[in-house]
């Protein structure tokens, strides 16, 4: 992806082909911040997926990032944004080298894990599965008013790390240095059978 457009115009593309199969990995090339949007009534199932820096996504149709047997992975170096009212599905993992905002009031599946290094912002409105991880470094910020479900454990750095939760956050373990973040995570509790008659 070479300049900001419509995922299915074949101009914003070089060589002029869209990404379209899995054995088709997009890279965002040139410098400069640019948008690619999957737009309603598209769906696309792509290799892997990396933003570079300043690479945006918009998603409103369905964007899937690998498939069931074949995971591929999206990667953002910085200043990456990435927004979903449609449908994200990524079969493998999502990294993040530095920043990434991530606005969801769609649905996101990540099958595999979500590894954000400094600065990452994270706001759900929607709903997000992790079947994985969620680890995110210093001054992760998630504001959360819909669903996130995290298979695995959630850790984060410290520094500014917060989490606003008037939504459902439920994670197989929390434990972030940040004060306060893992006291809106409900976390499974352990049951111990004192008797059985």
């Amino acid at each position: 992806i070479t300049t900001t457009g419509n995922w299915d115009n074949t101009a914003i593309w070089s060589g002029g082909t869209i990404a379209d199969v899995i054995g088709e990995d997009v890279v965002f090339s040139g410098g400069g911040a640019k948008t690619a949007t999957v737009r309603s009534g598209f769906n696309y199932t792509v290799g892997n997926v990396d933003l570079g820096g300043n690479g945006n996504l918009s998603i409103v149709g369905t964007l899937n990032i690998g498939a069931s047997g074949s995971p591929r992975n999206l990667s953002a170096d910085n200043n990456g944004d990435v927004a979903v009212s449609g449908t994200l599905i990524i079969w493998g993992d999502l990294i993040v080298n530095n920043s990434l905002t991530w606005t969801i009031s769609g649905t996101v599946i990540i099958k595999g894990n979500v590894v954000m290094d400094n600065n990452a912002s994270l706001t759900v409105s929607g709903n997000l599965t992790i079947d994985g991880d969620f680890t995110g470094g210093n001054n992760t910020q998630v504001t959360n008013s819909g669903n996130i479900a995290v298979g695995g454990a959630v850790t984060v750095g410290g520094g500014t790390t917060s989490l606003v939760n008037s939504g459902t956050f439920t994670a197989g373990s929390c434990s972030p240095p940040a004060s306060g973040f893992c006291g809106n995570v409900d976390v499974p509790q352990p049951v111990t059978l004192l008797f059985f008659h």
